[in-house]
């Protein structure tokens, strides 16, 4: 798992837009590994993050002692904030509720200290928390999965985030691969009365009134938008081909 897609799935099994979705109705199913990670040690017990908390407590604390407790006040820390800050990421921008929801359970000292892991670099907040290379390598081995070095600004959070989520979560995987994420979705719009068609390419996006009203298909077909045209192509493209120039 060293590339950044396996960092999706956590945050999707976690995000709030997802869980409102009950994909679980439709067919989507995750399946978890006996750990979350874990990072080899030469002639030492590897590093392991747990979803059983108490475990990762006590293998951290073999790093060096006091770890452990380290360790479960950072996690405490995101225990309170997670579910806002959650949706703060993950919902359209700007988050304005998720924010206020953030700011009241983060208040003013929690605010600062999320001020600051985004900015610090992910060496130096080992060096604070830490004695041992066992919470500093499950931190930063979460930190590489946005291929952020550990003296690169910002690694403090994304690593922070990714650990904690894995002992919240874990890192789960959609049981039949990634593309059962997609079906499912499919399933649950076709249970609502959604029509879907593939490989029907869009010639050209009709405006009337200032505003995108319809689609012309490639055979010529005009399908009318009873709400609105989203466009799932680069801008380009939109803009020079689909839509004619005393539209814009």
């Amino acid at each position: 798992r060293n590339d950044l897609f396996s960092a999706f799935y956590p945050l999707t099994a976690a995000s709030p837009v997802m869980r409102g979705l009950a994909l679980h109705e439709h067919g989507l199913r995750w399946t978890h590994a006996p750990a979350v990670l874990a990072h080899p040690l030469r002639d030492r017990p590897a590093a392991v993050l747990s979803l059983d908390l108490d475990a990762t407590v006590a293998n951290v604390e073999q790093g060096a002692p006091g770890d452990g407790a380290a360790f479960a006040a950072l996690y405490e820390r995101w225990s309170a904030i997670s579910e806002p800050f959650l949706r703060a990421l993950l919902t359209p921008f700007p988050p304005e509720r998720a924010g206020l929801g953030l700011a009241r359970r983060a208040r003013l000292d929690g605010l600062r200290e999320l001020l600051r892991l985004g900015l610090v670099p992910l060496r130096r907040f080992s060096e604070e928390h830490f004695a041992g290379e066992h919470a500093t390598l499950l931190f930063a081995g979460c930190a590489l999965h946005a291929d952020l070095t550990p003296e690169a600004a910002g690694s403090a959070l994304l690593g922070w985030l990714l650990t904690c989520l894995g002992q919240q979560v874990g890192f789960p995987v959609p049981v039949g691969g990634a593309g059962e994420i997609t079906a499912a979705l499919v399933r649950r719009a076709r249970a609502g009365g959604v029509e879907i068609r593939a490989d029907e390419p869009v010639r050209r996006v009709l405006v009337r009134d200032g505003r995108a009203r319809a689609v012309v298909t490639a055979s010529g077909e005009i399908v009318e938008a009873r709400h609105a045209v989203l466009a799932a192509c680069d801008a380009v493209h939109l803009y020079g081909s689909m839509i004619v120039e005393e539209d814009l």
